[in-house]
């Protein structure tokens, strides 16, 4: 249930261990931090099988594709545990005025010496329904052996310009991903969470936050002769009842120009929903003009309300 996403650059700390070749000396000490691994921790190993396959490493962050082009598949069936102790740290970037959070985990000790990686999906709700991102951890050499490190916690920055007070849903799930896919919900570790209030990261009342809410997304779906317009809803604290969504066309030289203001205008009051869990809210504009350009703006009902940005399309 994905969609686009735009990402932050951020710096990513994470460590793993994953296949590889370890000279003699290195063999030696993996067998024996393996050895004292068994004896102190609760997941035992085949400790000859593990140091002969397998090596200390960081993990390399890659964006997720396809499921059959370039992922982490297995080329077998293996039980791999799904991730543990999953949290959500709010913390943005410095001088960022939105929120940000930090994913933590620690991997299951079952399958662990299948482990390549982990997925880490994001996913918008309630306030941003665009929002989507999925990175992939994958692993890289760093000559550490330890079964003990590979049982630590781990953790993911990459997740930051949250919508304030908006709804999320991540996902942390190990690699390979399996062979079958109606198995990963098996292996799935979700948490939803809010992004912090917009008085506590912009530093503003909660008057002015509700004065100058705007939505994070709008689209338009059009179709032969109508169009769809979807837009995110505002925090259900702001007890908005009503939105406006601005009907109009852009000037006839609007590409040429770099900022204009639609014309012939007309307002449409789209109510909010009852159901709780509502993410998003549509409104359909009918009895359209093929060929013609037309724009859509989205604000609250309340006085003074700022506009969104206005959204040009047509219909086909």
């Amino acid at each position: 249930v994905l969609s686009k996403m735009a990402a932050a650059r951020v710096i990513f700390a994470v460590t793993l261990l994953t296949h590889g070749t370890i000279s003699s000396s290195r063999s030696e000490q993996c067998l024996q931090d393996c050895y004292k691994d068994n004896l102190t921790g609760s997941g035992k190993v085949d400790c000859k099988a593990w140091c002969h396959n397998r090596v200390r490493r960081d993990l390399k962050v890659r964006e997720c594709v396809s499921l059959l082009a370039g992922n982490l598949v297995e080329t077998e069936s293996s039980e791999i545990g799904r991730p543990e102790e999953l949290q959500v740290i709010h913390r943005s970037l410095e001088g960022h005025q939105t929120d940000g959070v930090r994913i933590t985990w620690k991997p299951s000790d079952l399958g662990i010496s299948h482990l390549q990686g982990f997925q880490v999906t994001l996913q918008g709700g309630r306030g941003d329904f665009s929002r989507s991102k999925c990175v992939q951890l994958h692993l890289t050499q760093d000559n550490l052996t330890s079964q003990q490190k590979l049982m630590e916690e781990y953790h993911y920055d990459g997740f930051q310009n949250l919508v304030v007070e908006a709804e999320y849903l991540v996902a942390v799930q190990p690699l390979p991903l399996p062979k079958a896919p109606e198995l990963q919900q098996d292996r799935l570790s979700t948490l939803t969470f809010q992004a912090r209030a917009c008085e506590s990261v912009l530093n503003k009342s909660l008057q002015e936050c509700m004065d100058e809410w705007l939505p994070e997304t709008v689209k338009v779906n059009s179709s032969s002769t109508s169009a769809v317009v979807a837009f995110d809803l505002a925090p259900e604290r702001y007890k908005f009842s009503r939105y406006i969504v601005h009907f109009g066309r852009p000037p006839n030289n609007y590409l040429e120009l770099v900022k204009w203001e639609p014309e012939n205008v007309t307002l449409h009051i789209v109510l909010q929903p009852s159901e709780a869990n509502t993410t998003v809210l549509t409104f359909t504009l009918d009895n359209l003009e093929p060929s013609k350009p037309y724009s859509v703006q989205v604000s609250s009902d309340q006085l003074g309300a700022p506009i969104s940005t206005p959204v040009v399309f047509s219909v086909q």
